[in-house]
């Protein structure tokens, strides 16, 4: 799951400097053995199946969202309620583009599905098996990964 998570934080990484211009100011992994994960205002759920089956997720601070979604799309035209609803898609689409991009088949019989991304209004989730995260810092905020232990490992 180490690999997965590393994948994950590393396409993070790379899509936040290379395609947003945001640089990173540090990163952190960690073992969460409670099952409880307090979340960020802004987060998304895909969920997997197939080769490698586990819940994975983004929690975003709203300053990292918010500047990450006017580099993604320009939001300056928009009134207040039309950002909201974009942020939240681009929660989801966020998550969707780093996860596509690091999820892997080592052989082309294998196969990942993956559901599509869903947002996630919960102040905390509980989940059945143990947390590894990596938190990603940035001068806007932070971002959360984290992805679900699963029993395939």
């Amino acid at each position: 799951m180490k690999k997965i998570l590393d994948a994950l934080e590393y396409k993070a990484i790379r899509f936040l400097t290379s395609n947003l211009n945001i640089q990173v100011t540090n990163k952190k992994h960690k073992s969460i053995n409670n099952k409880k994960l307090s979340l960020k205002k802004y987060s998304a759920k895909i969920l997997t199946s197939g080769l490698f089956k586990s819940s994975l997720l983004m929690s975003y601070d709203e300053g990292v969202l918010s500047e990450m979604t006017e580099r993604f799309i320009n939001c300056k035209k928009l009134n207040p309620t039309e950002k909201e609803k974009i942020k939240q898609s681009a929660c989801c689409e966020f998550l969707n583009i780093i996860v596509g991009n690091a999820l892997d088949c080592p052989n082309t019989k294998d196969l990942i599905s993956i559901t599509p991304p869903m947002v996630v209004n919960d102040e905390e989730l509980v989940f059945n098996n143990t947390l590894l995260t990596s938190t990603i810092q940035t001068k806007y905020g932070e971002i959360l990964i984290c992805i679900e232990q699963s029993s395939l490992e």
